[in-house]
């Protein structure tokens, strides 16, 4: 899933102040843009073009986002037609693109894992690692006030070889209206239907409630009503699988689920999976 060469994008543009809060795996807060991220397809040598959103989920590459983001760049055989890549925004306003390696998806639910490359802190040579967003398996009340962080507003721009990516990160707040145990039209599996616009470039971004920890993931608005949107419980990821994956310590996991990383403590859920 390789983005190949990313040398002819300029990259302008600043977030917001921050409003809202996430919690990183020590329980501090931690800045929206330095942990969640838009991701793009490469659509031709230098031409990049924004599919959706995705979250850190632990300090080495590993993230979620919405399956269909994920699977954009395949055709309906499941051959990759584009490379994809993501932008890491770093503490000291700097970014980096990051190719994503693999993804997983889950089968009915619109929600999957994947990977991105690992790369080095250019002053120290050490692999740069990313903060983390903490996710929960227990959702707010009905009514309660939450929010989601993500790229639409964005331009890019195309130059004579040369490409100008302008992002703007935002938040955007709504609230839980409707428990979707067994889903519904465009949501398949459980989740929620909420009153946040979710707009283009949106898919794939956390969502949270005053704890500040993801439960839920953008999936899906409706055509002629823009505050109507479906959200994908975050439980979902559980029982995805992992391949041969270096963890911080250096150890290689051949076969895990994110149920086994979360167990050993490298997701971090609130409270602990038992």
């Amino acid at each position: 899933m390789r983005a190949g060469n990313t040398e002819p994008h300029r990259l302008s543009g600043e977030a917001p102040p921050d409003r809202h809060s996430f919690i990183d795996l020590d329980g501090s807060n931690t800045l929206g843009r330095q942990v969640i991220f838009p991701i793009l397809k490469q659509v031709d040598e230098d031409r990049l073009e924004l599919i959706g959103t995705g979250f850190f989920i632990s300090v080495s590459g590993l993230f979620v986002s919405a399956k269909h983001v994920l699977r954009d760049p395949f055709d309906s055989a499941s051959n990759q037609k584009y490379p994809i890549c993501m932008i890491h925004f770093l503490p000291d306003n700097s970014y980096r693109f990051r190719n994503i390696l693999w993804c997983s998806s889950h089968n009915t639910a619109d929600i999957a894992i994947g990977l991105a490359e690992l790369i080095e802190n250019s002053e120290t040579r050490e692999p740069l690692r990313n903060a983390v967003l903490t996710l929960t398996t227990s959702a707010p009340a009905l009514g309660e006030t939450i929010v989601t962080y993500a790229y639409p507003k964005h331009r890019i721009e195309n130059l004579e070889r040369k490409q100008i990516l302008d992002f703007h990160p935002s938040f955007y707040e709504g609230q839980i209206l409707e428990v979707l145990p067994n889903g519904r039209g465009k949501l398949p599996s459980p989740g929620y239907r909420t009153n946040i616009h979710i707009h283009g470039g949106a898919s794939g971004g956390p969502v949270v409630g005053k704890s500040g920890r993801v439960f839920a993931v953008n999936c899906s608005s409706f055509s002629g009503a823009p505050d109507i949107s479906s959200v994908s419980r975050i439980d979902e990821i559980l029982a995805l699988e992992i391949r041969d994956v270096k963890l911080p310590d250096g150890q290689e996991v051949h076969s895990a689920t994110v149920a086994d990383l979360a167990r050993a403590g490298w997701v971090d859920f609130a409270p602990p999976l038992s």
